[in-house]
């Protein structure tokens, strides 16, 4: 019979202080400045391999018992002390740089990771700058992490910090390498970010610019914001390198970006499934509760997929399945056709008479009353929801509707929008590098808003036929449900892609400059 005494850890580590504390059979003195402190070879030798190269070969430190580090605070080196002996140290914001420096220094990743940990959970943007160069130095797991997701969150408040602008080469690019899941909004902050940054001290930092801005992914922006705001940028022909990346993105010569996935509610097993583009397979996610009813919708947001009837919305994630909102009274109001959508911060349903926003932050709700027909279809853009077309029904015939409607999420209230040029019913709308696209219906035709005009224009030449379903992934478009059943079909969206001609058909000639752009497209958009 074996006995196991589960407190031992704990109560070895209680003798051994108390022999460090009174001082009996110590070996080595640690000696900090005017601190010193009492230790036992044989435990600093178990407990870090720093000490055990030093401790049990011929040094200086052998011979006379004595470690010097001058360089490092009193403080810190009590702290490691007593780790070593007691497995506990006091964290604070003041001791978590020095406490983690000395932590690498003597091999100690217990410690180590500690630290990383409170440094993870303490970060905002008073202490960012401090504790990003902590990660980028030591390149901790926690920390990566924990960055990302705040990097993702408050960009916009960062890249205008002084202590940003601060930042060395290696720092910046740590943090440009962490943020992998991008958007246009974040590509354009990453772009202001790096000027500003290059700004503050233009004559050492212009060679590392044109490294890091092959960090900025162009594949994600509006042409219109490359040619506006990087093409007239002096700074981009001081790299061939630089010159050289922009006009592979003018020539739609950039990679893809790397395939997602597709999802879809299956009504027939009252299931979510989603199809991961690399082997093109259909995977059931999960069930939908029985409280939700047949005719859902269903879209996602950073991995939480929300799915709406008509009457409640639901959110699933890791956690299982929660319900964000029921209409009170919803009964009344009890849609067979409603849609989501998410954009920014906001999950949105739309039924044909009620529309319920939700902050995902901070889980508040807002109910707008309206009154849409059926056979709409929805996109989010920004801060902003589209609401297009639609069918009316009168004296046994049905007509494809041109209205669209944007409800601004900020505001929270409807308004008008510009009509579209042919009535859709049960299409599709998608952004795509900033503009919008709208498809479907009877017509086969694709039109896009175009920004300088403030009106909608069909796109010469291109023909797609869709209904119920599509989804825009990196640079295709994926059209599946309704009467293709569980055919997909494909569209590469530069197929899509706006013409200089179709933007400004009054365009005036003129010269093109070395980055093969036209000045004369460089003017504010008309109003």
């Amino acid at each position: 019979m074996e006995l196991i005494y589960k407190k031992a850890p704990s109560h070895t580590c209680k003798l051994l202080s108390n022999l460090k504390s009174n001082g009996d059979f110590c070996d080595i003195t640690i000696k900090c400045g005017s601190f010193q402190v009492a230790a036992h070879r044989c435990v600093l030798t178990a407990s870090t391999e720093y000490f055990r190269r030093m401790l049990l070969t011929d040094t200086q430190e052998a011979r006379t018992g004595i470690v010097n580090f001058p360089a490092m605070k009193p403080e810190i080196a009590k702290q490691c002390v007593d780790f070593i002996y007691s497995g506990s140290a006091g964290l604070s914001m003041t001791t978590a740089r020095g406490l983690i420096d000395a932590a690498e220094m003597l091999q100690l990743p217990v410690l180590s990771d500690l630290c990383a940990e409170f440094l993870a959970e303490s970060i905002d943007l008073n202490n960012f700058a401090e504790v990003a160069s902590l990660s980028c130095l030591y390149n901790k797991t926690t920390l990566n992490t924990r960055i990302a997701k705040f990097l993702d969150s408050n960009l916009k408040e960062i890249v205008i910090l002084d202590d940003f602008k601060a930042f060395d080469y290696e720092t910046v690019g740590y943090c440009y390498d962490l943020m992998q899941g991008s958007s246009p909004a974040i590509e354009m902050l990453k772009w202001t970010g790096l000027l500003a940054w290059t700004n503050a001290d233009r004559e050492k930092r212009e060679t590392r610019f044109h490294d890091l801005f092959l960090k900025i992914n162009l594949q994600y922006l509006p042409s219109e914001f490359v040619m506006r705001h990087i093409c007239t940028e002096n700074i981009i022909d001081g790299s061939v390198k630089s010159l050289k990346y922009v006009r592979r993105y003018i020539a739609g010569e950039l990679p893809s970006v790397s395939p997602g996935h597709l999802t879809a509610i299956d009504k027939s097993t009252r299931s979510v499934s989603q199809c991961q583009l690399r082997d093109k397979k259909w995977t059931e996610v999960c069930k939908l509760p029985s409280a939700i009813r047949s005719h859902a919708s269903v879209a996602e947001h950073k991995g939480v997929l929300y799915v709406g009837d008509g009457v409640s919305l639901y959110s699933f994630s890791d956690a299982g399945w929660k319900r964000l909102h029921q209409i009170e009274n919803g009964d009344l109001f009890v849609s067979h056709y409603n849609r989501v959508v998410c954009a920014r911060r906001w999950v949105v349903m739309v039924t044909v008479s009620l529309t319920v926003v939700v902050e995902i932050s901070s889980g508040d709700v807002h109910e707008e009353y309206h009154q849409f027909t059926e056979g709409f279809f929805v996109l989010g853009l920004q801060a902003k929801v589209y609401v297009l077309g639609g069918i009316e029904r009168a004296a046994g015939s049905t007509t494809e509707i041109r209205t669209v409607e944007a409800l601004k999420l900020k505001e929270r209230c409807y308004s008008a929008f510009n009509s579209m040029v042919m009535g859709r019913a049960y299409g599709a709308g998608i952004q795509h590098k900033g503009y919008l696209y709208a498809m479907g219906g009877r017509s086969r035709t694709v039109e896009f808003h175009n920004a300088w005009t403030r009106q909608w224009q069909i796109l010469r030449g291109r023909a797609v036929q869709c209904r119920n379903v599509m989804h825009h992934v990196a640079d295709r478009l994926y059209i599946f449900g309704g009467a293709l059943g569980t055919e997909v079909k494909t569209v590469r969206l530069d197929w899509l892609e706006i013409t200089a001609k179709e933007l400004r058909p009054t365009r005036r000639s003129g010269d093109m400059d070395v980055r093969g752009a036209s000045r004369n497209r460089h003017v504010r958009p008309r109003h």
